[in-house]
């Protein structure tokens, strides 16, 4: 596979579950607290997370040169995984309430940017173990 055809696949595995768990939250949300469609894009911060993940972890080294099909899978999983942690960044907000759209942006971002550093964190942990193995 090539990188573009690869990177395109991981988008779209990525979107399919971020799109119905985010969109659900959106939509409901959008109703009750009064979401704004800027936070529905904070969903896809994730996936810029493992992209650039990849990059450090499959571009150099022994991994990047054992087996390409391998680490197409390995995107591909990771990235449906990925997309229902993206889809549930919504969640939050039905616990903090926020009045202006300042305020519902930031509770926003700051929910992505922690549950990207969590993930990120995780992923690292699993990459540096099947490096290791390898």
């Amino acid at each position: 596979m090539d990188s573009v055809d690869s990177y395109f696949l991981s988008f779209t595995l990525y979107a399919i579950p971020a799109n119905i768990i985010g969109g659900m939250c959106f939509v409901i949300g959008r109703k009750k607290l009064g979401l704004i469609l800027p936070e529905y894009f904070f969903i896809y911060m994730p996936w810029l997370v493992l992209v650039l993940l990849s990059k450090g972890f499959f571009g150099a080294g022994q991994l990047a040169t054992d087996d390409i099909t391998l680490n197409t899978f390995i995107l591909l999983v990771q990235s449906v995984a990925c997309g229902v942690l993206g889809g549930a960044i919504l969640w939050p907000r039905f616990l903090f309430k926020a009045d202006t759209s300042f305020e519902k942006l930031r509770i926003t971002a700051l929910i992505a940017l922690a549950a990207s550093a969590v993930y990120a964190f995780t992923r690292i942990i699993l990459f540096a173990g099947i490096r290791a193995v390898m």
